[in-house]
């Protein structure tokens, strides 16, 4: 009955994701689909055409998740026009996702002695969670990573009890693929992979480690004969633009605000509150890490992988918050600390005494959870039912809604146009059937745009790249200005629409420039 339960709640989840996937793509990409999403799939393309990885024909890259890009090589052959392409990446990473609520469900039975209660509750909050559905939209690698390195978890609880060869191979097959799918999974897999070599199956984990390093190796060593290193540029590229923009306190504590809640509410009125009142957020980050590391060491008991797979949680919450705090970003690189808190919860709740003096708190504790979940579904429904004029998340909740301006404004570049532009993915994405070229600027898929942002030289890298034109929001352009070496001059040739009235009045219009950088 329980296996049957939890392909019920997988069934369900399907369901709502694939429904998701049918709507409109217009509407889609401004309620989920990020610019990076836009990256991937070009460099994809070009991996696809033979040019190797590059997003905009240009310089050669290694600024995104290899896992997700190689995967959609083939339907960006196959596929015809920009848009099928795009479908399948939000196919791909609700699949992915649907993976994820099995094997919560699987790791929470392991994890706990009531093992079909446990399964149920943390799939349906997995299943149901709106924050799960909304990376699950995403198109990037964010679900394909929390699928991974949860499939390598089950992997190695499945080595550990086995003892056989074999399923430590299989373990370390999945854990070459969780750090091609994201580099940050190392946190999981270096950590399991200690633990076992000091106090486990040594010759297992060893022979997992070896199969691992083949998965990664062809990766790896282009990486480090092309750009001197195996971890994406483009997370220096976002380091570079986020640091010093915020306080250690404020970020600690929009960090924070992102996992309580979650997965089934994003209380995003407590981030801001966290966010305008340092002390509170710094007090909440302390709260919440400790209260993760103490839950996760308690709850999985006996399960050394699940109890690294909490600290492992712990420590990718004190990473983003501390050395990479692109606020706007915590959505989807926090995903993975979610899913954990999720775990927990299912089977904390699922361990309530059952006694006749604890029925009522039993009761209690399972009712709530399901509430929970309720509010969940609830909160997600509006993804059916919202059709935006514009992105309906800015500011430091991520910007969406790229697809539109940018078919709008390559349609308006004159022919033979050189477009230089900070947020250039779906720029290059949708321009690729107009006589014009597409520059990055802002480095995350360029590391000389990387290095002239650092040195504020970015003008004269766009004479040296003959840029005509430049296209982006306006505080992009503002940012272009100051991180050049000396004024230039720009006359606006056009503006995307439709824009509704909120966004108009914060700026958000992506605009077309045709500029004169002087002698």
């Amino acid at each position: 009955m329980g296996s049957r339960t939890l392909l019920a709640v997988a069934v369900a989840a399907l369901v709502l994701r694939s429904g998701l996937c049918l709507r409109d793509l217009a509407y889609l990409d401004r309620l989920f689909i990020p610019d990076d999403t836009y990256y991937t799939l070009s460099i994809a393309r070009h991996l696809a055409w033979g040019d190797g990885p590059t997003a905009h024909g240009g310089p050669l890259t290694n600024g995104f998740q290899a896992l997700t890009a190689f995967l959609l090589v083939p339907f960006c052959r196959l596929l015809p026009g920009p848009d099928g392409p795009l479908r399948a990446a939000l196919v791909l990473s609700a699949l992915a996702d649907v993976a994820t609520v099995v094997l919560l469900g699987r790791l929470a039975a392991r994890a706990s002695r009531r093992p079909e209660r446990a399964a149920f509750l943390a799939a349906l909050a997995w299943a149901v969670s709106p924050v799960a559905i909304a990376n699950a939209l995403n198109g990037l690698e964010t679900s394909l990573a929390v699928a991974c390195q949860l499939a390598f978890v089950d992997a190695v609880l499945v080595a550990r009890e086995a003892k056989a060869a074999r399923r430590w191979s299989y373990a370390g097959a999945i854990a070459g693929l969780a750090m091609l799918a994201r580099v940050d999974s190392v946190f999981v897999v270096a950590g399991i992979g200690a633990f076992e070599l000091s106090f486990g199956d040594r010759r297992g984990v060893l022979r997992a480690g070896a199969v691992g390093l083949l998965v990664v190796a062809p990766w790896w060593s282009y990486q480090l004969v092309r750009f001197h290193t195996v971890v994406p540029g483009s997370g220096a590229a976002v380091r570079q633009h986020v640091i010093g923009s915020s306080t250690l306190a404020t970020q600690l504590g929009w960090a924070a605000g992102y996992v309580v809640g979650t997965p089934f509410v994003d209380l995003s009125d407590l981030r801001a509150f966290a966010l305008f009142h340092p002390p509170f957020g710094v007090a909440l980050f302390i709260s919440v890490a400790l209260g993760l590391a103490w839950a996760g060491v308690r709850a999985f008991r006996g399960r050394p992988p699940l109890q690294i797979l909490a600290l492992a949680a712990v420590t990718l919450l004190v990473f983003y918050a501390t050395y990479l705090p692109a606020l706007y970003f915590f959505k989807r690189y926090l995903a993975p600390v979610l899913a954990v808190t999720a775990l927990l919860i299912a089977v904390l709740v699922a361990e309530v005494p059952t006694s006749a003096r604890a029925r009522n708190a039993d009761r209690i504790a399972a009712l709530g959870l399901l509430a929970a979940c309720a509010i969940g579904l609830v909160a997600s429904v509006p993804f059916f039912l919202l059709r935006p004029a514009t992105s309906v998340e800015g500011g430091l909740h991520g910007l969406k809604g790229y697809r539109t301006p940018a078919q709008q404004i390559v349609g308006l570049a004159p022919p033979g146009s050189v477009i230089g532009a900070l947020q250039s993915g779906a720029l290059g994405w949708y321009a690729i059937d107009r006589p014009v070229t597409i520059v990055n600027l802002d480095g995350v898929v360029d590391a000389e745009a990387r290095k002239a942002y650092r040195e504020g030289t970015l003008n004269e890298l766009a004479i040296r790249r003959s840029v005509t034109h430049l296209a982006d929001w306006p505080f992009n352009l503002d940012t272009i200005a100051k991180r050049s070496t000396r004024p230039f001059r720009a006359r606006l040739l056009g503006k995307s629409s439709p824009q509704d009235p909120p966004a108009m009045s914060l700026g958000l219009s992506f605009m077309l420039l045709q500029v004169d950088w002087g002698s």
